[in-house]
């Protein structure tokens, strides 16, 4: 699991597992960076096909993802 969400967009040298604690750390951004990742991840690998998506991230409908994606700016899936 480690791995899976140790570099995220920008590919910074921190990870997101050790980035440390304190005024500069915003959990709900770290939180959001991820969530995008993987609904990006998940639209790209089913070509945009939403509901096959939300299995693939462990949401329970088409709609639940649609609401991570517009939650977490994430944009419709282009070919």
């Amino acid at each position: 699991m480690k791995e899976a969400v140790s570099k995220l967009r920008g590919g910074t040298s921190d990870t997101v597992l050790d980035r440390p604690l304190g005024d500069s750390l915003k959990l709900e951004t770290i939180e959001s960076e991820v969530a995008r990742h993987y609904l990006e991840r998940a639209l790209a690998e089913t070509h945009g096909n939403k509901t096959k998506a939300a299995k693939l991230v462990g949401l329970k409908s088409q709609q639940t993802f649609t609401n991570w994606m517009e939650r977490h700016g994430v944009k419709e899936w282009k070919s």
